[in-house]
């Protein structure tokens, strides 16, 4: 399989480490030409840009690898690690040039004087670094990738450098020569900070940042949506980039055990269709609320007059509903056919109320059990 949306950011890189590698060459010359320490902090700074490029492409070339073995999700984090090795270098780099510049401030600062034509060719490569800015951010939106859209701020902030570079090299050439060391120094701080920052961004994608709030309600409106889902929980999203995988409980509607199957593999369906994850439903069985139905039995019955405590409570599901059933106790004298239409009675007022607290189909037999001793029923009855 061939990804196409890889195409585009790959050739974008692939300019952007050429051109860097241009702009880089002709920043080192003219610094070291003239002396600025501000020019060949900047062409370091360009250089950066050009190795993180360079990551940004690798990154994309190894990410499009497909799922294997070794890697089930594919390797779209592959851009982070080159992410995290640009950080790293950024910052040595800045450490480099702060230490360069504080030597520099601290020793005598010899004026600089620079040519008209190399303004004119440093003005030029600040405009290069704008358009390439310009480029990468657009491809990186449209394509969704993020190592891309911070190589544009890269190019960016270069061309922003750049411009300060010639005011520091400018003042140092009509007298204010600790311009340029300091310009060094401000510039090492933005490549650090840049540095610091791509660092703790890829870290973090790397050990797996938590899924955002938003994207775990989303899942969650979109499960409950499917008809026989009653609630899911324990959502759980891994994102590994190109792909994420997505795990979670379900609880369905009662039903029979093959209908909370059918209705799993449903849910798994519909959210396969809305992200670009793999999706894995643990089903939580439908337990019967035993404890909840037997004290509404009891609680009914303690309302009816003519019957002792039911007793022998049994429940159990079958075919789509629950069947309860129990043994009662009617007075001895009562008579059979009496007997019957009281308990005919009782089981579908049972049924009926069970059934509107409970919000399930329910099924109620009772077992007559004639009274043994002299209970309280039958000196009633007498």
């Amino acid at each position: 399989m061939h990804d196409h949306s890889h195409e585009m950011p790959k050739k974008v890189a692939l300019t952007s480490i050429t051109v860097d590698i241009i702009l880089f060459a002709i920043k080192l010359w003219i610094g070291l030409l003239v002396g600025s320490l501000a020019l060949l902090s900047d062409a370091f700074h360009t250089l950066s840009d050009s190795l993180s490029s360079g990551a940004v492409y690798a990154g994309l070339k190894i990410s499009e690898k497909p799922p294997d073995e070794g890697h089930p999700y594919g390797h779209g984090r592959a851009d982070q690690v080159a992410l995290l090795v640009v950080g790293i270098l950024l910052v040595i780099v800045a450490v480099t040039f702060m230490t360069e510049g504080a030597m520099a401030l601290i020793t005598e600062v010899s004026p600089i004087s620079m040519d008209r034509l190399f303004y004119i060719i440093i003005i030029l490569t600040a405009v290069v670094k704008e358009i390439m800015g310009e480029i990468s951010y657009y491809v990186g939106k449209k394509n969704a990738k993020d190592s891309l859209k911070a190589d544009a701020w890269h190019h960016r902030s270069d061309a922003l450098t750049t411009v300060l570079v010639l005011v520091a090299i400018y003042g140092s050439q009509i007298g204010f020569p600790y311009l340029d060391p300091m310009m060094g120094i401000i510039i090492a701080i933005i490549l650090g900070y840049i540095g610091i920052s791509y660092s703790k961004k890829a870290v973090n994608k790397l050990l797996g940042t938590a899924p955002s709030e938003v994207l775990i309600k989303d899942i969650r409106r979109r499960s409950i949506a499917v008809k026989g889902v009653k609630n899911v929980h324990g959502i759980r999203v891994h994102d590994y980039g190109e792909r994420m995988a997505i795990s979670m409980h379900m609880e369905p509607e009662p039903g029979s055990l093959k209908e909370g199957h059918r209705i799993a593999h449903q849910l798994t369906e519909n959210l396969e269709e809305e992200y670009p994850a793999s999706v894995d439903i643990h089903l939580d069985p439908w337990m019967i609320p035993v404890e909840e139905i037997e004290s509404a039995v009891k609680s009914i019955l303690d309302t009816k007059k003519d019957t002792k405590e039911p007793h022998r409570i049994e429940i159990s599901e079958a075919q789509e509903m629950v069947f309860v059933s129990f043994h009662l106790v009617l007075p001895r004298k009562k008579d059979i056919g009496k007997a019957h239409e009281t308990v005919s009675r009782i089981e579908r007022e049972v049924e009926n109320e069970l059934i509107s607290k409970m919000g399930f189909p329910v099924s109620v037999q009772i077992h007559i059990e004639p009274c043994e001793e002299d209970c309280e029923l039958c000196r009633l009855e007498e």
